[in-house]
Formats: C-alpha cells, sequence, structure tokens
C-alpha cells in the first residue's frame, strides 16, 4: 500500500504542477532473479562438477549486463548482482492513466476508471462461482468474505462514488438471490435489510456506503493527531495555501485573522501567489473602516517574518518536540508517527498537500 501511495502522489504532483518528466514502471523481478551465485556454484561442486565448468558458470552469470530499450534501442548497460536472466528488457511508451499494483495512476480522485478494475474482479470471481451449485449460505458467506473486500483497498485510497457503489451492491445482489441460474430470480428481501448485522435481522453483508464513511473520518481524524507535531517547510510556496496553512509557525491565518479572510478576493490562493515581486498581493472586497487599521498593521507586521522562498519544493518536517531534561515522554520522530498512524496510508497531509 505504501509503494502505491508513493506512486500516486508522485504522479499527480507532475500532473498538477504541469512538471515534465519520464515515469518509468520496472517489474524484473522474478523467482529466478533471486537465485544467490556462491549457492549455485556450491551446488554444482557438491554435484560432482569440475572447476574449469563452475568457473565458466561462474563467469556467464558474473559479466552479464542488462540495457533497457527505449522506443526500440538500447539505453545504457548495468550489471547484475544476483539471478540468472540474460539479455535486453523490453520497455513499452505508454500513457496515462496507467496501473501500478491494482491501483489506477494519473486519473482523477472522483473518476469511474478507477474502480474498474475492482468491478472487473468482482465479475470475474462471479463467473467462477456461478458454475457451482452452492446454497444460499454459501453464496453469503462469499460475498461477505470475498466481494465484500475487493473494494476496501482501493477505498483507502480513494472515496467510492455513488454510481460505483450501486454497481457492486447490484453485482451482489444479484449472486445472493439469482446464484448459478440464468433467468433472473426474485429478491425475495430488501437490499437494506441484507446489509443489517445479524443482530438486527440481516445477513451481515458489509453495507459499502457506511464503510467507505468510516474508513474516510478515521483516516481524517489521524490529521489532528499529527498535525501539532510536524510543521510546513516553505520551498516554492506552490504547495502551501496562504489562507489555511500554518506556513508562519504561529497558526493559520485564517484563524489569527478571520474578519479580513471573509472579505478577501482569493481566499484559497497559494503562498507563491499571494507574494508577489513587488508585496503581496491581497485584495479585499469592500473598503476598509478606520477601527480595523489598527489589525491591518498587526496582520503585515506578522507577514514581516517571512523568510522568503527557496528553489525547492515545499515540505512537512517533524517539530523538535524532545522533552526537556528530567521528562520521561519521547521525542517526535517518523517512526513514531509511523507507528501511531498505522503506516503513512493513514496520514493526511496539509491543505494544499492533498490530492
Amino acid at each position: 500500500m505504501d509503494v502505491a501511495l508513493i506512486a500516486n502522489e508522485c504522479v499527480d504532483s507532475r500532473i498538477k504542477y504541469q512538471t515534465s518528466g519520464i515515469l518509468c514502471k520496472l517489474d524484473i523481478e522474478k523467482a529466478y532473479d533471486h537465485v544467490n551465485w556462491n549457492f549455485l556454484l556450491k551446488v554444482l561442486k557438491h554435484m560432482g562438477f569440475g572447476m574449469k565448468w563452475i568457473r565458466w558458470i561462474a563467469f556467464c552469470i558474473k559479466t552479464v549486463k542488462f540495457s533497457i530499450l527505449v522506443n526500440g534501442s538500447p539505453e545504457g548497460f548495468f550489471s547484475s548482482e544476483r539471478g540468472l536472466r540474460q539479455g535486453i528488457l523490453g520497455c513499452v511508451v505508454g500513457s496515462l492513466p496507467t496501473t501500478y499494483l491494482g491501483l489506477t495512476l494519473g486519473a482523477k480522485s472522483k473518476a469511474l476508471q478507477i474502480w474498474s478494475g475492482v468491478i472487473e474482479r468482482s465479475e470475474k470471481r462471479l463467473a467462477i462461482w456461478k458454475g457451482q451449485y452452492l446454497s444460499l449460505g454459501g453464496r453469503v458467506i462469499l460475498v461477505n468474505s470475498v466481494l465484500d473486500a475487493l473494494p476496501t483497498y482501493v477505498m483507502s485510497i480513494f472515496p467510492l462514488p455513488s454510481k460505483v457503489r450501486k454497481r457492486i451492491d447490484k453485482i451482489r445482489r444479484n449472486f445472493i438471490w439469482q446464484g448459478h441460474k440464468k433467468k433472473r430470480a426474485f429478491h425475495l428481501v430488501n437490499w437494506d435489510v441484507l446489509i443489517k448485522s445479524r443482530k438486527d435481522g440481516g445477513l451481515g453483508i458489509r453495507n459499502l456506503n457506511a464503510h467507505n464513511q468510516r474508513v474516510w473520518k478515521a483516516i481524517r481524524s489521524l490529521w489532528s493527531l499529527m498535525a501539532g507535531k510536524i510543521s510546513l517547510r516553505v520551498g516554492n510556496g506552490r504547495k502551501i495555501l496562504f489562507r489555511c496553512d500554518n506556513w508562519l509557525g504561529h497558526g493559520p491565518l485564517k484563524e489569527l485573522f478571520p474578519e479580513f479572510f471573509s472579505i478577501a478576493t482569493m481566499p484559497n490562493i497559494s503562498l507563491e501567489s499571494a507574494k508577489g515581486v513587488h508585496g503581496w498581493n491581497i485584495t479585499f472586497r469592500r473598503l476598509l473602516h478606520d477601527w480595523e487599521l489598527e489589525r491591518v498593521v498587526e496582520f503585515f507586521k506578522t507577514l514581516e517574518s517571512f523568510q522568503g522562498f527557496k528553489d525547492t519544493e515545499d515540505s512537512l518536517i517533524w517539530k523538535p518536540t524532545c522533552p526537556r531534561q528530567g521528562v520521561s515522554r519521547k521525542c517526535t520522530t517518523v517512526n513514531s508517527g509511523f507507528t501511531q498512524s498505522d503506516g503513512p496510508q493513514k496520514l493526511f497531509a496539509p491543505s494544499g498537500f492533498r490530492t
């Protein structure tokens, strides 16, 4: 899951900021790529092969070099440290969206294309099951143990659209009542009853709508746990929201000066857009009153602490929250954050860092 998240963030960042680049998806790891050369040579010796033959084999496997075909032409060579494969690796030039580890990369977060793989896998499972004469109880068990779990992997990254949920519900509902029959069967009990728990008179089939809401509620709730332990390091200012993010370290400006941002003309601009060459690009929908001038002065004095942009990306960093001497609390580290959030896939970023 972590690898898929990182890949998704990298692709989305390129698309969002229209940055050109090359995405290489390599899959050259197979079972025979893990053969240890020393072990192989010892096996040959144990089986009675002569040292001259063993040296030939050692030469063949240790001197091989690989190359990658890009648009039909090999581009450079590199050596290997284990494995038995030889030759040139083919590289197909594709386009976005693409699929990586079962997830769609390069599509919009609400695109139905993201869920096509889940629906396809569900239908393939049903094609196998329908050839078997299963009882109603057997079909319910398969739905609860297999079909209910298929959307969860993708659901932990992308919210489940209503249209996709209805499609999956239809697949599950038809399988439960129809089974192996070719003709359409009558649905004897309302679906809303079936997705209730057994204690409430249902069959315990997962309510995907409620499950989707619980997953995302749990993910978002973890941000409050971590928000006080990280801060923003300003780079080019493109990912940081001027109004909503705590980029100065004193708190978000919308909380420090709420009266101004309620009348701002562009309340959700990035820090890069807010800071111009000759000053701050901040305008209001009306003229300010005399009694507001003192707060205006305070507002711009707060902005004076900004030290300028850097030629790097904006980033998140841990606050130096190590305890004072004599205090037994632990320092905030990446490892402690990972442990508390049960993995980076459950850690939501500030406003400008969200996809």
